[in-house]
């Protein structure tokens, strides 16, 4: 997709591992039961990093003419890569705010969709400019398949949370689990964007 030696691929894929860092700390958090304030100051520790990235990538682009892949796209791609580490960050504050972690499967279940989604996208950013256009189909189709089994997560985690009878933990249960589906949303999409750029630029 874009040769190595151009600084805009190796930007997208110095933030891709700083989302991929900052999945790891948070899932890893909640499986393992310690989610505490340390965890949402890492994964903030990662999302101001991946700002900076931002700004170089938006700063590079307008000193640049000749750009491996449409301006657009390069912008699309980095913004939607973001967008997966603010949605992250926001979701760690509302854990730790909310105090919904402890022994919560539904959360573990969908820590462990949303690591192996990114584990994922990790690969699919890294080795876009190798794969051919049939591995990537098959990285995509393990990421959709990842979403759907999210959806299904949470019909029936809110299933469960409407027949609670304390209120205040069923709207901050509620919330948490919709953001965690919308994450995978986000992850999806951002991988059908890089699908899309490669597609176009082969």
């Amino acid at each position: 997709m874009i040769p190595k030696n151009e600084i805009f691929f190796e930007l997208l894929e110095e933030h891709a591992n700083k989302v991929h860092k900052a999945s790891n700390i948070f899932c890893r958090a909640i499986i393992n039961e310690r989610f505490n304030k340390s965890t949402v100051s890492k994964v903030k520790k990662l999302e101001s990093e991946c700002d900076k990235i931002v700004k170089k990538i938006f700063i590079n682009l307008n000193r640049t003419f000749i750009t491996p892949i449409d301006h657009e796209d390069i912008g699309r791609l980095i913004i939607a890569s973001d967008d997966l580490i603010d949605l992250i960050y926001t979701i760690s504050r509302k854990i730790y705010v909310y105090e919904i972690n402890g022994k919560n499967k539904t959360l573990k279940s969908f820590a462990l969709i949303i690591q192996k989604m990114v584990n994922e996208t990790l690969t699919l950013v890294v080795k876009s400019n190798k794969l051919k256009q049939q591995l990537l189909m098959a990285h995509a189709e393990k990421i959709n398949k990842l979403e759907n089994k999210a959806d299904d997560l949470l019909i029936e985690s809110l299933e469960k949370v409407f027949k609670r009878k304390d209120i205040k933990r069923l709207i901050k249960e509620k919330e948490v689990y919709e953001m965690m589906e919308v994450l995978t949303d986000k992850i999806e999409d951002f991988c059908d964007r890089i699908q899309g750029v490669v597609t176009k630029n082969l």
